[in-house]
């Protein structure tokens, strides 16, 4: 890393070992990556492919990420990318499992259960031959941001992606108004292994949780500021609806802040904050 002193260092577990744990979750706010040496995983055949729901299946697409959650992610082999996109009532989900597999993984079942009006998941000589699969982004203005809860096993992940299908009729109202809900399952066997790997800067407890993240896309610069008070008022919903089932825990991804006005020093102050004082919940 070049810092900005212009001093030329390397960061690792033993050199330098608070800045590397530290770039874990800051990236370019501590300077300038130069070069990355990086674990490598050999990769073969996997099974997967690009499944395809309408809108007003939300419902039963939101109740399979809390089973998925619960039972298909204890498989490691597994992993979901989804992109639902109520602005146009369309929902995807791109399915992974890393091996050699011919028929449909049980990890997914909670997904495969729920007819679809398209899938072209299947097995794939390589990784690289399946990600080429997927949406594109087409507008040339766009923002993401995360929500995180604890895993719950009532509905209200049902509850949270309601909710924000209900916030994406506002964005109808920018031109090329897009949001994309991409909830992200976190499993405890992820959490336990970023912990074994160097630490986590963000303060993760080691169980089931979900980050919900939002992307917003839109086409003119004179919108900027409604959709910003928009994404603003939609995490704020999200929040308050977790806080009362209680399963809320704020995770801050400080490499991913708008701009705001505490600035990234305060919200590393109120990561560490949350770091020495934060209990499991049961």
């Amino acid at each position: 890393m070049v810092l900005a002193d212009g001093r030329l260092i390397n960061a690792n577990a033993t050199s330098n070992s608070d800045l590397w744990w530290a770039m874990k979750a800051g990236q370019n706010n501590f300077g300038i990556t130069t070069h990355i040496t990086t674990k490598a995983y050999p990769m073969g055949a996997v099974w997967g492919g690009l499944r395809t729901w309408n809108a007003s299946q939300l419902d039963a697409v939101s109740d399979a990420f809390a089973e998925y959650q619960r039972e298909g992610q204890l498989d490691t082999k597994s992993s979901v990318i989804p992109d639902l996109v109520p602005t146009n009532g369309t929902l995807f989900i791109t399915l992974i499992y890393f091996g050699p597999v011919t028929t449909r993984p049980k990890a997914f079942d909670a997904f495969y259960r729920i007819p679809a009006i398209a899938d072209d998941s299947k097995a794939h000589p390589n990784f690289l031959d399946l990600i080429s699969v997927g949406p594109p982004q087409v507008v040339p203005r766009f923002s993401y941001g995360f929500s995180s809860l604890y895993l719950d096993n009532s509905t209200t992940y049902r509850d949270v992606m309601r909710l924000c299908a209900q916030q994406s009729e506002k964005m109808k109202r920018v031109n090329g108004g897009t949001q994309v809900l991409i909830p992200q399952p976190i499993s405890k066997t992820m959490v336990d292994a970023g912990a074994k790997n160097g630490g986590r800067p963000q303060t993760l407890q080691p169980r089931a949780q979900l980050w919900m993240n939002m992307s917003w896309g839109w086409n003119l610069a004179k919108d900027d500021a409604y959709v910003y008070a928009l994404i603003k008022e939609t995490y704020e919903k999200v929040d308050q609806l977790a806080k009362s089932a209680g399963i809320v825990r704020s995770v801050y991804f400080l490499e991913r802040c708008l701009s705001r006005s505490e600035g990234v020093a305060e919200l590393w102050r109120r990561e560490l904050q949350a770091d020495e004082g934060d209990q499991p919940q049961v």
